[in-house]
This record gives C-alpha cells, sequence and structure tokens, in this order.
C-alpha cells in the first residue's frame, strides 16, 4: 500500500521548518513584481496610519548587508497594498515565491519572511522582506500538497496516508 500511496503522492499540505534551500532550487522561478517606496525610519503612528490609508503597507526590507552577517541591512519599505492582496490568498507558495521588489526604479530579489495581519480588521499591518543573494542559502518554510488522496485505491481499501516529515 505505501509503495502505490507514495507513487500517487506529488506534494503535501504540511509546512517543513528548517530547509536550507539554495536559491537555484527549491524556490519557485516565477517572480512577483511589486511597486514599493522608500520610507523614512523616523516615523510616527499617524505617518504609519497615513500610508495604509494611502494604500500601502509599511515593511522592512532585509539583507545584503557586507561582512560576517549577510543579512545585516535593512531598508524601511511602503509596499502597495493592492499586489499583496492578489498574490496572498490566492497562492499556497505565497511565502516562497521570489518578489522583485520595484523600489523608485530599483529592483530587489526578495521573499516574504512575514505578513502581520490584523484579522478582525481584516487589513494588513506589516510586511517583512528577505533579499534573496546569490551564493547565500535562506531557510524557508516548504508548502506540501497532497494530490489525488481520495482517489488513491490504497485509501479506497483502507489503506492510511503516513505523512512522515524527516
Amino acid at each position: 500500500v505505501t509503495a502505490m500511496l507514495a507513487a500517487l503522492v506529488r506534494r503535501g499540505t504540511q509546512r517543513v521548518a528548517g530547509l536550507s534551500v539554495p536559491l537555484s532550487r527549491g524556490i519557485s522561478r516565477d517572480t512577483f513584481v511589486w511597486p514599493a517606496q522608500k520610507r523614512s525610519l523616523d516615523v510616527t503612528k499617524g505617518h504609519i496610519k497615513q500610508l495604509r490609508k494611502q494604500g500601502l503597507i509599511p515593511g522592512v526590507l532585509y539583507g545584503g548587508g557586507s561582512g560576517k552577517d549577510p543579512q545585516c541591512k535593512r531598508l524601511p519599505v511602503a509596499v502597495d497594498l493592492q499586489c499583496v492582496k492578489r498574490h496572498c490568498d490566492s497562492d499556497i507558495s505565497f511565502y516562497n515565491r521570489i518578489i522583485s521588489l520595484d523600489i523608485e526604479g530599483e529592483k530587489h530579489r526578495c521573499i516574504v519572511r512575514d505578513l502581520t495581519r490584523n484579522y478582525t480588521e481584516q487589513t494588513f499591518l506589516n510586511i517583512a522582506l528577505l533579499r534573496c543573494n546569490p551564493g547565500h542559502p535562506i531557510k524557508v518554510l516548504v508548502p506540501l500538497t497532497y494530490e489525488n488522496e481520495d482517489t488513491c485505491p490504497g485509501i479506497k481499501r483502507g489503506g492510511i496516508l503516513n505523512k512522515m516529515l524527516r
């Protein structure tokens, strides 16, 4: 039964943490292009609220520093809300997609590290982006989607799909 299930299972719905994935493999090569703009570090709560009213999400682009820690440099940005909404709920691999962040004409390749939401008001509060530097591996969560579970002959006969993640 396990051999039958292994042949039919392609991907699963669980997340595996702590995988070190080179940029050349494991992350989708389809990129989203999001317009963004730089913002200053010395902002007040009123300035952040004004950004959200303009249809922007405040965030930070991490990475690209020099020296021992290549992830040390940070750049405060404001990302277009409609681009984030369009992609975040429609795609299971949202957190693994490479995004081309267009900051005032300058392109930055990055992935979404964290997206903070207010679920009661259905709004986005903050976004954290991680710059993808060639030659530096990054850790991502990999979504697994199991397909054809309901049509699998082994499960129809009473078998159980063992989802071991090691």
